[in-house]
């Protein structure tokens, strides 16, 4: 039948619309590419919402999978940024400076958080994809 929440045809092989979410995290994770891709995060929100609402569902289903392999570097550098942004916020110019050299932050703090946040939700949703792709592993 036709899985009227995600509008994508079950493909009836019992595992429940696995395609149709695999689908809809593929087509979300080329959101997102394309956003990193053009260091324009107008619609980083909207879609972060939405790949959220679907990781949490799955989550919510017991697909169970490490979802942050790999994101490391990209929290430790958020918490850098956040760092940096606190400092500048109050006024610690010299540290928040000195942190940015260290770290190589470069550039508006909102526009490499954003940046931080688009490249972990692109890992979050390729693992998730991969994950789907052996659920028979996963669970």
């Amino acid at each position: 039948g036709i899985n009227a929440e995600y509008g994508c045809p079950d493909q009836g092989d019992g595992d429940d619309d696995d395609d149709g979410k695999k689908d809809l995290l593929t087509f979300l994770l080329k959101d997102i590419d394309d956003i990193i891709t053009q260091g324009n995060y107008t619609h980083l929100n909207e879609i972060s919402i939405q790949a959220q609402q679907l990781l949490d569902r799955l989550e919510g289903e017991g697909l169970v999978w490490d979802l942050l392999a790999g994101t490391e570097p990209i929290q430790n550098k958020i918490d850098t940024v956040m760092l940096v942004k606190e400092l500048e916020e109050a006024s610690d110019t010299e540290l928040a400076e000195e942190l940015r050299e260290e770290e190589g932050v470069e550039g508006d703090v909102k526009e490499e958080l954003d940046s931080c946040r688009a490249d972990l939700l692109f890992f979050k949703l390729k693992n998730a994809i991969e994950c789907l792709e052996t659920r028979g592993l996963c669970v």
